[in-house]
């Protein structure tokens, strides 16, 4: 363990040089999370037996560096379509009046009354014991279970719309601390509706049985205020200070983060009685070791091709009619010492698992060079807010890496596309293109 965790180290170093100490650059992230996950699983087993091979260290390390190879084989690719130069426009998101927005909230409100409802019948379905402090506990038991008779399309679907709005929301926020008020043009008591609006969505969002919502929020909010700052001010290299000042950020994200996701975990009952160092081993550092017990018992079982990492698209399919093998929902658990275990393996154990050895590499490869694409295109589109969202999703599950496969199995599934619909219309609706011309045009170097 602690030979894998030097060569992350080292990894994550060249990681951040070669790409202009950027931490939240594809290629440091990638390396981070095996990082973090390696740390944390080390802390965790010392003075224990348990150990992982060097063969699956090497693994890991071999991975990262055909991630790090077809990445800047990306870059370069991507520099060619966005150029050296960071784009002068950036689309500025305008709302109606304060009266518009507070009539929205109201409708939020609504919503959210018709969520808790619907949550409190799905409990009492599952316990006559439920109630409005357990509901969410008892939603994911008939969730996991199976259990929900039927799902209120109309409520879905309008509660798909009000999460949104969240992002949307906070993207309007970001940009009244980035770009400035006077460019946005909005009041006080306007930002004051907007953030409530924004927590309406999140306690909706929270109905659901899942917590990677948050993640994914604090992640679309984290990358569209760091990269739409770089974007207005054109660096294209953070000094030590202001690498230091990200990754403090960051780590201050992540306890955000594990606070709610802890808090979360209570009310649905995933977390039960485990310690906050027990939670954050079994959802983190428990991966690694995971992993390795994964790989040590593998033996080909006949799956249809890509059954784990296709789940989200193949569930696309079958709802479109066309009838797909989609009966892995969850991951069997595996024993990771000390008493522990866990069904959460990174993603490596995912591709391993669909695609065998080789098609590891090739799905890691094919996501590193887009992964430098998109990075590059940053320069160009890096203040359009549809271009922010999407690059945060493809973030969000490189991010995730260390922990498990979110990148493939979620991005492509109906839910997140639901989410692009519906966000991009609000942007095409309300955002106007605006001509920066009073800030510097810099060369990338």
């Amino acid at each position: 363990m602690l030979a894998l965790v030097l060569m992350l180290f080292l990894l994550t170093i060249f990681a951040l040089v070669s790409s202009n100490c950027d931490p939240m650059a594809p290629f440091p992230l990638v390396c981070e999370s095996f990082l973090l996950t390696s740390l944390i699983a080390l802390s965790n087993v010392i003075g224990t037996p348990v150990d992982i091979s060097f063969g699956t260290s090497l693994f890991i390390v071999s991975v990262l560096a055909a991630f790090a190879l077809s990445f800047f084989f990306g870059s370069a690719y991507g520099t060619t379509i966005a150029g050296k130069q960071y784009s002068n426009y950036v689309v500025i998101l305008r709302l109606p009046k304060k009266k518009i927005t507070f009539i929205y909230l109201i409708f939020c409100v609504f919503i959210l009354y018709l969520g808790i409802q619907n949550a409190i019948s799905t409990a009492l379905s599952v316990s006559v014991n439920a109630d409005y402090s357990n509901m969410m506990e008892y939603n994911r038991a008939a969730s996991v279970h199976g259990t929900i008779e039927s799902r209120n399309m109309a409520l879905t679907l309008v509660s798909f719309f009000v999460q949104v709005s969240g992002y949307f929301y906070s993207y309007l926020l970001i940009q009244k601390i980035v770009i400035g008020e006077e460019k946005v043009g909005t009041s006080l008591l306007q930002s004051k509706l907007e953030m409530i609006v924004i927590l309406v969505s999140l306690l909706i969002s929270a109905l659901g049985s899942g917590r990677t919502f948050m993640l994914q929020y604090i992640c679309f909010v984290f990358i569209a205020a760091y990269y739409l700052n770089i974007f207005k001010s054109k660096r294209t290299r953070l000094g030590l200070n202001r690498l230091f000042s990200v990754i403090k950020r960051m780590f201050v994200a992540f306890v955000i983060f594990f606070a709610v996701f802890q808090t979360l975990g209570l009310l649905t009952g995933k977390t039960g009685k485990s310690s906050w160092d027990e939670m954050l081993f079994g959802y983190s550092g428990a991966a690694i070791i995971a992993l390795d017990r994964s790989l040590e018992v593998y033996k080909p079982d006949n799956r249809f091709l890509g059954e784990e990492t296709f789940f989200g698209f193949y569930g696309l399919l079958n709802a479109c009619g066309i009838s797909v093998p989609n009966d892995i929902h969850f991951l069997p658990f595996v024993s990771v010492g000390k008493g522990k275990s866990t069904n959460i393996y990174t993603a490596l154990r995912t591709y391993y698992y669909d695609f065998g050895l080789v098609g590891v590499y090739i799905i890691e490869c094919l996501i590193g060079f887009f992964a430098g694409i998109a990075y590059h295109l940053l320069r160009k589109w890096g203040g359009h807010p549809i271009y922010l969202m999407l690059y945060s999703f493809l973030i969000y599950g490189i991010a995730m890496q260390g922990i498990g496969e979110c990148l493939i199995r979620f991005v492509l599934s109906i839910s997140q596309l639901v989410y692009i619909i519906i966000f991009s219309l609000l942007v095409l609706l309300y955002g106007k293109r605006t001509l920066f011309a009073q800030y510097e045009h810099r060369s990338v170097r």
